[in-house]
């Protein structure tokens, strides 16, 4: 089996923003990287700089690792985030609802 490392940008989710309208621009980057060889999910990060500075919440992309018969639901792992210090220290809440919706946009990856 071969492994296959890889960085993927998403640009379709690169945006220029002022979602806190404080007339300084949000530039917002999103990318997945990892292997592909297993079912792991791969890292996930979304950047975030805003007057020079930069903002990271970084987890794991979401996907399907079961099916179950009896609810008729699928069973998930991955998709959880965290946010760095530049993040938590803002409490900029319109920005940090901006990155959760940007997040949830592109956390799920189904599987081949």
């Amino acid at each position: 089996m071969s492994v296959r490392h890889f960085r993927r940008f998403f640009s379709e989710a690169f945006q220029i923003t002022d979602v806190n309208q404080n007339n300084l621009s949000e530039v917002w980057i999103l990318y997945k990287l990892g292997c592909r060889g297993g079912v792991d999910p791969l890292d996930m990060k979304i950047i975030m700089y805003e007057n020079e500075k930069k903002y990271a919440m970084r987890g794991s992309e979401k996907i399907v690792i079961s099916y179950n018969e009896n609810t008729k639901n699928n069973n998930y792992t991955g998709g959880k985030y965290t946010y760095d210090e530049a993040f938590l220290n803002s409490k900029d809440q319109k920005i940090l609802e901006f990155s959760k919706k940007l997040w949830n946009k592109y956390v799920f990856t189904p599987q081949n």
